[in-house]
């Protein structure tokens, strides 16, 4: 799917190739979201309200050598998460790749039940999400 935004000079639409990155203050997300905009990709960062920014943060910096308070106009954070559906299918609009970098990672028993909703459940979501709104590709 792909964002019109306008005509160009041979009155074709204008298109956006936008990508959704779920997990993108995580360790792989934050990395791969920077990489994505070094490239000059449109990227809409998945993050959920009780997000840790610090990781992201520090990547950025990394790559970047600033900040990321500077607003960069490539990236457009989305609050949302992979078990809340109805956030997903919004995070959706206007994009045409997906690269779910969303998981938990923990040894403890105590998270055995919440491992398996937000590793299994989760991108099963995502997966189903994805097919139904017709992304071209799912990394």
């Amino acid at each position: 799917m792909f964002v019109s935004i306008g005509k160009n000079n041979r009155n074709s639409p204008i298109t956006i190739n936008m990508v959704l990155i779920t997990g993108a203050t995580g360790f792989l997300g934050a990395h791969l979201t920077c990489l994505l905009l070094q490239k000059g990709q449109i990227v809409r960062a998945l993050k959920r309200e009780s997000s840790d920014m610090d990781q992201f943060s520090f990547v950025y910096k990394y790559y970047f050598g600033e900040s990321p308070i500077k607003e960069n106009l490539n990236l457009e954070w989305f609050l949302g998460d992979i078990l809340d559906i109805p956030s997903m299918e919004n995070a959706l609009n206007g994009v045409n790749k997906v690269y779910h970098c969303a998981a938990m990672v923990s040894f403890s028993q105590k998270d055995a039940k919440m491992l398996e909703k937000v590793n299994i459940e989760g991108t099963a979501n995502v997966a189903n999400l994805c097919l139904s709104h017709g992304i071209e590709k799912l990394c």
